[in-house]
């Protein structure tokens, strides 16, 4: 069959509960005049922990947990900063300087952005971002019209950006996202598609007693099986009781399908010795050549994947491939996050479920017992 490619590019900070907590403050200044900027967001990428900056541009993160962190500034009308850190750096006093945002001067070199972008690509661009899955039928995008799209029909690319953070409410897992968009492309050349950003979650069952019992049912269900639960149960070598198989696959030529036939060439299973290459206290390197084809035998297929395949079969087991960029590796962190995400390409089940619908915070933590 021919495979889709997506690299689902969320740059990821690596958070680990549980552990002893420390602060992080600061100020946040306009480059050029040093005048305080409030009303900044300020927030740990991929989790719930953010904050804004008081009227006198200072902020302060509490409590945070031991690991590795992206602290993401970000406002409207100044190009976004991240600082990476760890647990070891706090506590930590950090200011920050933002620099407006240069005005982009549209020349004849560059496809201008659409007038009615929404409309000719908004469809488009939904299912590619947000997915087509059935936690996507109730993920809307409140503040679509910041959306810019630039259509190159020579280059046969569409370029999305976003003016400002994209709100998105997910009332099927319970979130409302602040999504820090950078960068959306897609290719029809290459079957590829690449988008990246920042992202903040708010739970919406904050301050309730009792979560409703569905809604943590949900959020298990994307869990298991996700890119994030294989990359946990990878780092912690716990694939078998996760219910993870891996098969090293090559391609192989194939008359009906040339180019895109892939054969397994590993058994029995990899292991978790056989793929992580270094490690340290913290991290682990994942490197492999060729492919690795992921299934998760306690996970379904969901039937809008099979339209999407367009095969009227009954869901099977959830299966995946991955392969490397370039034969780049990429780093690992306990809570399933991994760097540099471009480096890692999904294909078949997760290059088509792993969109926004399907994010959960890398905070997240499956209930002991649903109630």
């Amino acid at each position: 069959m021919k495979y889709i490619y997506l690299f689902l590019c969320l740059t990821v900070s690596s958070v680990s509960l549980g552990q002893s907590v420390k602060n992080i403050s600061g100020l946040v200044t306009s480059a050029g005049t040093g005048l305080p900027l409030p009303n900044v967001s300020v927030f740990l990428n991929g989790t719930s922990k953010g904050t804004m900056t008081d009227s006198d541009g200072h902020y302060r993160l509490q409590d945070l947990p031991y690991g590795a962190y992206e602290l993401v500034f970000s406002s409207v009308g100044y190009t976004t900063r991240v600082h990476q850190f760890t647990a070891a750096d706090l506590p930590l006093n950090l200011d920050m300087e933002l620099s407006p945002k240069p005005m982009e001067l549209e020349t004849v070199t560059v496809s201008p952005f659409l007038k009615d972008g929404w409309r000719i690509w908004g469809r488009f661009f939904r299912e590619n971002f947000i997915g087509n899955s059935k936690a996507a039928e109730n993920c809307v995008i409140k503040n679509y019209k910041v959306l810019r799209f630039r259509h190159n029909k020579a280059a046969k690319t569409l370029e999305v950006y976003a003016d400002e953070p994209l709100i998105i409410e997910n009332k099927v897992l319970g979130y409302r996202i602040q999504y820090q968009l950078e960068m959306f492309v897609h290719n029809w050349n290459t079957r590829s598609q690449l988008f990246w950003g920042y992202t903040l979650f708010e739970d919406l069952t904050a301050g309730q007693k009792k979560p409703p019992a569905r809604l943590l049912q949900r959020r298990q269900e994307v869990y298991r099986g996700s890119l994030m639960h294989f990359m946990r149960s990878l780092y912690a070598d716990r694939l078998k009781k996760e219910g993870f198989e891996v098969q090293r696959m090559r391609k192989a030529p194939d008359p009906a399908h040339p180019g895109d036939s892939l054969s397994v060439v590993s058994r029995p299973f990899m292991t978790a010795d056989s793929l992580l290459v270094t490690r340290n206290d913290s991290s682990k390197v994942l490197f492999f050549q060729d492919y690795l084809q992921v299934t998760a035998i306690n996970s379904r297929e969901e039937t809008e994947y099979l339209h999407y395949i367009k095969q009227g079969r009954k869901p099977w087991f959830q299966r995946s491939v991955l392969s490397l960029l370039e034969e780049q590796p990429v780093t690992i962190q306990r809570n399933g996050g991994y760097q540099p995400p471009q480096n890692l390409i999904l294909s078949e089940y997760w290059g088509w479920s792993e969109k926004v619908a399907h994010l959960l915070p890398w905070d997240y933590r499956e209930p002991a017992v649903l109630p």
